[in-house]
């Protein structure tokens, strides 16, 4: 987990101070915050994403720095992987939005049982505040996330050692953390039976489904990160069908084991492929009344602001029965990620994406020291105001060429959802009547060859 990959530009060295994350005083849970709050259920908007929109304009004011946003993490000793995960979250717009405008600290729950009592909330803002609003900005720091770190270890046991852990394990547990600290469900919460669709339609199903979730579960997070999967399960015997709607908060992609290059369109063709239950996975049918072969099918129905992907680049070797990597090359878009083709439902806006950051794990193993092996993480992010990306290893930092972003050690996704306005939206509007004309899969491989051409040669 230390770093091993050169100094660049923001490197730091000896004569550089380095700033503590301790939040102080300014995350105090007590006292009010500055400035005029949204209301508890108000929606996060911006034109890129999600936010509030008198909290961009206040997050866009406090980074007056050359060097916001560019601060490496002490590596506290096999911590690449939290590093590597906090980098990538703390360069998404909407959470910048909402933690260096305080707006958060009106919706801290203390009295969650499944929460810390704000702990983890406030040292992850304590911690954002020191990478995007340093203290001296003449001077080029490393962030030392002690406070954070302990934050971490003292509600998660799991963490609490010097192994090396996978970054995407925690990157869903961070999310959730800081979900459970900031819940709006206050006191206990309701018992929500499953919904099915029972022939009914998809949207008011669906409907139904959210607002259920809901009732348990309502926050910054689920506004941000939460999306809702559409489940189909089908009985080959009397073809009854089940349709479910599940929320979402991380997808995991399946990749291609058969090829060295791949893109990711094609990973999401694969994650919405049926697949067959049958023998010890047989589904049982109400219909017949008894275990039966079945296929499920899953595809995406509302897809969120923040969008964060997980390729799934471990496989179980066949001979020796061990998990190993998938270095499969898996070409994603930087710009314009485009997911009409996935989704069974439709959208008020094309359903549109732009890269934000990518987690990237470095070693022909993946995981922790307990799990599949150890390797290193680092982070690359596109800067929210210069649109510059940046390479993050731990306290070394560099610039990056875009066309550098993505490499097969690419291990975690982060899409901001994009909305275009004027002559590109009449464009996208064109394109999506287009969309909707059945294709095959062959016609769909054809275009993402298209599109790789087409990449090849803009590089």
């Amino acid at each position: 987990g230390s770093s091993r990959f050169g100094h660049g530009l923001f490197s730091t060295s000896d004569a550089c101070e380095d700033l503590d994350d301790a939040p102080g005083a300014l995350f105090s849970l007590s006292g009010s915050s500055p400035g005029r709050g949204p209301s508890p259920g108000g929606r996060l908007r911006r034109l890129a994403s999600s936010s509030y929109a008198h909290a961009h304009d206040a997050a866009d004011r406090v980074m007056k720095s050359a060097v916001a946003g560019t601060h490496g993490l002490r590596n506290l000793g096999n911590t690449c992987y939290m590093n590597a995960a906090v980098q990538a979250l703390a360069n998404v717009v909407s959470v910048q939005d909402v933690f260096l405008s305080c707006d958060w600290r009106r919706e801290v729950n203390v009295e969650n049982p499944l929460g810390s009592g704000g702990a983890v909330v406030s040292a992850f803002a304590g911690l954002l505040w020191a990478l995007w609003v340093p203290r001296e900005a003449s001077r080029v720091r490393t962030v030392v996330p002690n406070n954070f770190r302990r934050a971490v270890t003292s509600n998660n046991d799991y963490f609490n050692d010097h192994a090396q852990h996978d970054a995407q394990e925690f990157l869903a547990w961070l999310l959730d953390a800081i979900h459970e600290d900031l819940n709006r469900v206050r006191g206990r919460k309701p018992f929500v039976e499953d919904v099915e669709g029972l022939g009914r339609d998809d949207e008011e199903v669906a409907a139904q489904a959210w607002r259920g979730y809901l009732t348990r579960n309502k926050s910054i997070i689920v506004d941000v990160f939460q999306g809702q999967l559409k489940s189909t399960v089908t009985c080959l015997t009397c073809r009854h069908a089940s349709v479910k709607f599940d929320p979402f908060l991380t997808l995991s992609l399946p990749v291609e084991d058969s090829s060295h290059y791949t893109t990711l369109y094609r990973c999401f063709e694969l994650f919405c492929e049926p697949e067959l239950l049958t023998g010890d996975s047989r589904w049982f049918c109400p219909s017949c009344g008894e275990h039966r072969d079945a296929e499920k099918r899953l595809q995406l129905f509302k897809v969120p602001p923040v969008l964060v992907v997980q390729l799934k680049r471990f496989a179980t070797d066949s001979t020796e029965g061990r998990a190993r990597k998938l270095l499969t090359h898996v070409h994603s878009p930087t710009q314009g990620l485009d997911l009409t083709h996935y989704l069974a439902s439709a959208q008020r806006d094309a359903p549109l994406y732009d890269l934000s950051s990518v987690v990237n794990h470095h070693h022909d193993a993946i995981g922790g020291g307990r799990g599949l092996g150890g390797g290193h993480y680092t982070a690359s992010c596109c800067h929210r105001t210069t649109h510059e990306w940046h390479h993050f290893d731990d306290s070394t930092v560099r610039p990056l060429e875009e066309k550098d972003v993505v490499t097969p050690a690419a291990y975690v996704l982060v899409y901001n959802r994009v909305v275009l306005l004027g002559k590109e939206k009449e464009g996208a509007a064109v394109g999506e009547q287009l969309s909707q004309q059945p294709q095959s899969q062959e016609q769909q491989r054809q275009q993402q060859r298209r599109r790789r051409r087409q990449q090849q040669q803009q590089q």
